[in-house]
C-alpha cells in the first residue's frame, strides 16, 4: 500500500478502510492541484 502524506505507512484506520483511502487521496490531489495553481498565479505577478 502506498505512503502517508507525510511519507510514513497510512495508519491501521486508513488500511481497513478503503473508502478513507480514497477520500484521503482525493483531498492530496485536490490540494496539489491547488498548489499548483497558487504557484502558477504567483509566478505570473512576479515576471
Amino acid at each position: 500500500m502506498g505512503k502517508g502524506i507525510r511519507g510514513d505507512p497510512p495508519s491501521e484506520a486508513v488500511r481497513s478502510n478503503p473508502t478513507a483511502k480514497v477520500v484521503l487521496d482525493h483531498m492530496i490531489r485536490e490540494s496539489e492541484y491547488f498548489v499548483g495553481i497558487a504557484q502558477a498565479l504567483l509566478y505570473q505577478q512576479t515576471t
